[in-house]
């Protein structure tokens, strides 16, 4: 494994919090691919971030927990994400 790669993996694995936009795919490209491979981290710790907005799952429990995201790009979120960047842009 390519020492980014580890590091990477070795990162995702030490954080209680990891956030992806849609587990198949982070689960095969994204950065959790390293530590599901390694065996750092189980799949079932990463948590939807549709499913944290829509209130189905829990997001981060304190202030002080640290959440690691992956996001491999899925359409409608990064419209809605580059739709909310250009309306906080625009307001005075």
């Amino acid at each position: 494994m390519p020492i980014g790669a580890l590091a990477s993996a070795i990162v995702v694995a030490q954080y209680a919090l990891v956030v992806v936009d849609r587990l198949s795919q982070c689960a095969a490209f994204g950065e959790l691919s390293h530590g599901l491979r390694a065996g750092l981290i189980d799949q079932s710790r990463a948590v939807a971030l549709g499913a944290i907005v829509a209130g189905r799952a829990t997001g981060r429990t304190t202030d002080s927990q640290i959440t690691i995201a992956d996001l491999t790009g899925v359409g409608f979120q990064d419209t809605a994400i580059a739709a909310a960047a250009t309306e906080s842009t625009e307001k005075p």
